[in-house]
């Protein structure tokens, strides 16, 4: 069933803290609730310099101040718990066009921005026979089911050796599902 489009990345964000696009690490608003040893800082403003991968919970309070102190808002940062990269298996932007699927990924075991530097493309078939082989059947059709409720919109994910997050049987996190 389609439903409301993703037009800005704070629209976004709302909708996923909330659990609507699916399997995703926990994610915190304030510092002091933050529950693992390594933190993703992340920045509400889309492509922003102000996101810092890896840092020790302990270390998080002095890399926000830092941050603020070169021009970043305190109110804008979230945090999330760090994605285990070394288990990466494959990462991407996945799409519906007219007709078929497009799927940009890598297999590069790094951050996403680093890893689609070595990009490689496939489409239609090839799609599916690329994620059935990586995902585990829940997490394929979580994808499809995106595809098919957010239509025109691109799917950011990273899919991992194993299961994990906030939903059972799945080893692929949806990072991002937008149209902006």
């Amino acid at each position: 069933m389609k439903k409301k489009d993703v037009r800005t990345k704070s629209d976004f964000l709302r909708r996923w803290q909330k659990g609507e696009f699916g399997n995703r690490l926990r994610v915190w608003e304030n510092i002091n609730e933050i529950d693992c040893p390594l933190v993703g800082i992340r920045y509400k403003i889309q492509e922003s310099k102000f996101m810092v991968y890896g840092v020790a919970r302990s270390d998080v309070a002095e890399r926000v101040s830092a941050m603020v102190s070169q021009g970043a808002s305190r109110e804008l940062f979230y945090f999330g718990e760090a994605a285990p990269d070394e288990d990466l298996i494959l990462q991407g932007e996945l799409q519906q066009s007219v007709g078929h699927y497009d799927l940009c990924y890598s297999t590069v075991k790094d951050r996403m921005r680093v890893a689609m530097k070595h990009q490689q493309y496939c489409s239609g078939l090839q799609v599916v026979h690329t994620l059935r082989n990586h995902c585990t059947e829940g997490s394929y059709h979580d994808l499809m089911q995106l595809l098919e409720d957010y239509p025109d919109h691109i799917v950011e994910f990273s899919v991992y050796r194993y299961c994990l997050g906030d939903t059972p049987g799945r080893n692929t996190l949806i990072w991002e599902v937008r149209k902006y």
